[in-house]
């Protein structure tokens, strides 16, 4: 009521449209059509995800490299819930989240890099613990007899000060630093572990280039084989970072990905950033909508479908399955934008007549 009478709002908090079906569309139709419109992100048909850092060598060369799984629904699971079909996933992936991780990962590696440069010691943010040498003082005017022996005693504090700095320097390394030689020495490879489920451990994971392991037998495997590796390919060609894509679109139930990138590389936790790509990474959706549900028919109210969000303009691409004499919505604004004034004066009788009912 307040958004309505007192503030005239053109956006109000909770939008919502009403969409009445046509007599022949039976109640399965409905549903179907409530889920295809329905705003779907990749996070929603994703089980588990799971990320595993580890450092290998070719040569003398070293790199880090993230191993990524993402575990999916059964197939058959999610496409009868949303409506939707493997290949809709599958396009999801490489045309939003593969790049979308990348340039996150990008972003977070430059943001850390960036801060690891301005937490070098320097004189003016000085190490904590070490010395940055003997800072000039101008001399005190007055004929105090006391300065000559302060200054004396100056020029001893900071004579012993360099003899500490330069004998530290000669000192045997400590712990910590024999640790990182002796891994840097290791040709054996480190791993972290990120697991969004604690009590399951990564899955080894393959290396390889090849982009899925196809099951079936004759030509038709053969050119699906050569379709998924010239998918991969040009993944890889895209995104230098990406090393690795394999996706099976027979099931659609697993994604492995591998992300490689410099040793000198600051630690990063990917885990984060790929629940991320994966929530913004959307399926399906109509601009505007959000949530959509199938209400039945009862106490002599038709079936319909109600929605989260407002677009009348998408609407009329639906007509055979609503009608579109009986599309309703609670914002005054998109009403009056579409419809006109008169539907506009309906819409706010409608409403304020809603909210009086009530007491």
């Amino acid at each position: 009521l307040r958004e309505i009478v007192m503030t005239a709002s053109n956006h109000i908090m909770t939008p919502t449209m009403t969409l009445k079906l046509n007599k022949q569309t039976d109640e399965k139709t409905a549903r179907l059509f409530a889920k295809s419109i329905t705003k779907l992100s990749l996070a929603e048909v994703v089980d588990k995800l799971k990320v595993r850092e580890r450092v290998t060598s070719q040569g003398n060369a070293k790199a880090k490299v993230y191993d990524i799984q993402i575990d999916f629904f059964p197939s058959e699971a999610y496409c009868a819930e949303y409506a939707i079909q493997v290949n809709d996933v599958l396009r999801t992936l490489e045309e939003k989240f593969i790049p979308r991780l990348v340039k996150l990962t990008e972003a977070e590696l430059k943001k850390r890099t960036s801060e690891k440069s301005l937490s070098s010691p320097s004189a003016a943010q000085p190490e904590i613990g070490a010395s940055v040498g003997v800072v000039e003082e101008a001399r005190r005017e007055g004929d105090n007899d006391d300065d000559d022996d302060e200054d004396l005693d100056d020029a001893k504090r900071a004579s012993s000060s360099r003899n500490n700095a330069g004998q530290a320097s000669y000192e045997a390394p400590d712990e910590g630093e024999q640790e990182i030689i002796r891994r840097q020495d290791t040709p054996e490879l480190e791993s972290d572990d990120e697991d969004t489920d604690d009590k399951s451990k990564a899955a080894p994971m393959d290396n390889s280039d090849s982009d899925t392991d196809m099951e079936g037998s004759g030509p038709s495997k053969s050119k699906k084989l050569a379709n998924n590796r010239d998918r991969a390919e040009a993944l890889r060609g895209k995104y230098p970072a990406l090393t690795q894509f394999k996706f099976n679109p027979d099931n659609g139930s697993l994604c492995t990905i591998q992300l490689q990138y410099d040793i000198s590389t600051p630690k990063l936790l990917l885990l984060p950033l790929v629940e991320n790509a994966a929530r913004t990474s959307v399926i399906q959706f109509i601009p505007g909508l959000g949530s959509c549900a199938y209400i039945p028919a009862d106490k002599g109210e038709p079936e319909h479908v109600v929605t989260e969000g407002v677009n009348l303009l998408a609407m009329r691409d639906y007509q055979d399955i609503i009608d579109p004499h009986s599309i309703y919505s609670n914002s005054v604004s998109h009403m009056l934008g579409l419809y006109g004034v008169e539907a506009a004066r309906a819409t706010i009788v409608s409403e304020v007549g809603a909210v009086f009912e009530g007491h």
